[in-house]
């Protein structure tokens, strides 16, 4: 992941087919121009749809290297939520390791950054690939640091 330019962007929007509500809502939406008689399908279809917008997540992080800012803009469904970070404040980056609700076996990671005073995890979900989270951290790093000494590499955070 390249550094060029002013700005680094990150984007991370939730797989929404995940519960299953949106793909069952659409089967049942479908089905009811076939079957004009079955519109109380509808019910249920809109119940999928209401409990499906409680998984809805995205999150967009932005590195300003003119700025030397890093904004966060996370939003669900019941608000979006704005954090701004001077690149003084971040003192490391992590790749922390969390549950993996699919297998056991397989490894979730997200990117946070480490301040003074907390530790601020740039998505609210994990995701696979634990190579892709190290490079995006080395470029963040990079980043972040490009003037100042760097933090030691560390293992992740379990």
């Amino acid at each position: 992941m390249p550094c060029s330019g002013k700005r680094l962007s990150l984007v991370r929007q939730a797989r929404l087919s995940k519960s299953g509500s949106y793909p069952g809502a659409g089967i049942l939406v479908a089905h009811v121009p076939f079957d004009r008689d079955q519109f109380e399908q509808l019910i249920p279809a809109a119940l999928s749809l209401i409990f499906g917008l409680g998984f809805v997540r995205a999150t967009d992080v932005t590195f300003d290297k003119v700025e030397r800012i890093c904004a966060i803009r996370r939003f669900d469904v019941l608000r979006v939520r704005h954090t701004r970070l001077a690149f003084e404040d971040v003192t490391d980056v992590r790749v922390e390791i969390g549950p993996s609700p699919d297998d056991s076996a397989a490894i979730s990671c997200r990117l946070s950054l480490v301040t003074a005073s907390a530790v601020v995890p740039l998505t609210a979900s994990y995701g696979p690939y634990q190579e892709r989270y190290n490079a995006m951290r080395d470029t963040v790093l990079e980043l972040v640091f490009r003037d100042g000494t760097r933090p030691a590499i560390r293992s992740a955070c379990w």
